[in-house]
């Protein structure tokens, strides 16, 4: 009911004025955000609404230790992985749950022999040097593979058998609102008079918007998996696949086809799954992809060529505040470092929350 009360702390309930005002609470962990980009996106489309605002948040840095380690690892447990737990320690979820259950999935993928541990821990490094240059990241400096490799966590030692202490999510505070609006809203209040393209010429294909800069939802995907890891990994339990590839058959699109990638997740293991679940890269190459990055961003000289590239961003506890983000870079950073003359819509870029939602959209080059 989240929504319920904030929209009447806000004072949209109750609503007195013509129409009727529709609000629902979507939770779905760390997918959040693109989960609501898409009911939006279907609200806008199938039920009439001319606008609806995407609102989240969370406070979890806010919490004690303790009590946030309880309450993550009660709800990534079930009544099975309960009585487990008590009878049988040893083989159930040890908690922390979040890490370990990540960690029993990058082991399995270690075990195929297409990634190394070291592969492994690059992709930290990588998400470090992102954020390093936001100056609203909570990581203002860039770690080094030595430093992903040997962190701990105080006389603890490893979280987990394949996860060290930076490769983990880090707990924030944060919020974020968004709002998806109908076309036919935006151009019946004028909303595009002062940002018309200096040619005066928008695109009839996507709308002003689109024209102007602005983004358009093309499409999405959805697919779930498991809650926790089942007793033997295989690639049945995977589902960004599924999520991605339902995107790209709504939009119309293939991999070669989009020139800014926004992938990342809370732990290395996810986004390696996810270059290779939304054509980055082939099956079984997310490692060497990830190393040949690594040793291109080095801070000697940062690589910033090629048709197509993903971002690995800083890995947050909370995804929300980052879709303004995401939003803001894939609008201006590749109208400033890619050439697109020669195609009038330019670029379509995707948003992955690994395994569970994808989201693809297009804007004009600025």
């Amino acid at each position: 009911m989240e929504a319920h009360y904030l929209a009447t702390q806000v004072g949209l309930l109750p609503h007195r004025g013509p129409g009727s005002v529709r609000v629902r609470t979507i939770d779905t962990g760390g997918a959040g955000p693109v989960s609501g980009l898409l009911e939006a996106a279907r609200m806008v489309k199938d039920e009439r609404c001319q606008a609806v605002a995407v609102v989240a948040g969370d406070a979890v840095s806010s919490l004690a230790t303790p009590e946030f380690l309880a309450r993550a690892d009660q709800g990534c447990r079930d009544a099975g992985q309960q009585r487990l737990m008590e009878t049988d320690p040893e083989n159930s979820l040890p908690s922390p749950c979040i890490p370990h259950g990540y960690d029993q999935v990058a082991q399995w993928q270690l075990r195929q022999g297409l990634l190394s541990r070291e592969q492994l821990a690059m992709v930290s490094v990588l998400m470090s040097r992102q954020a390093a240059k936001h100056p609203l990241a909570l990581t203002r400096k860039a770690h080094s593979l030595e430093d992903v490799l040997r962190s701990r966590r105080g006389t603890e030692g490893k979280i987990a058998p394949a996860t060290n202490l930076l490769e983990c999510a880090r707990r924030a505070d944060g919020g974020a609102a968004i709002i998806v609006a109908s076309s036919n809203f935006m151009d019946e209040f004028g909303f595009f008079s002062r940002v018309l393209r200096q040619d005066g010429v928008s695109s009839a294909r996507l709308g002003p918007v689109a024209a102007t800069g602005g983004l358009v939802v093309l499409g999405g995907g959805e697919a779930s998996g498991p809650l926790y890891p089942p007793e033997e990994i295989d690639e049945s339990m995977f589902s960004c696949e599924a999520a991605a590839a339902s995107a790209f058959s709504e939009a119309q699109l293939l991999p070669e086809d989009l020139q800014w990638f926004g992938l990342y997740d809370c732990y290395p293991i996810c986004f390696l799954r996810a270059l290779e679940a939304c054509g980055v890269t082939p099956k079984g190459t997310a490692g060497a992809w990830v190393e040949e990055m690594f040793w291109k961003t080095e801070p000697r000289g940062l690589h910033r060529e090629g048709p197509a590239r993903a971002w690995a961003g800083e890995p947050p506890w909370l995804s929300t505040p980052k879709i303004p983000q995401v939003l803001v870079w894939a609008d201006s950073d590749w109208s400033r470092t890619n050439h697109c003359e020669s195609r009038r819509i330019c670029p379509a870029w995707g948003y992955c929350k690994v395994g569970v939602r994808c989201i693809y959209s297009q804007s004009q080059d600025s």
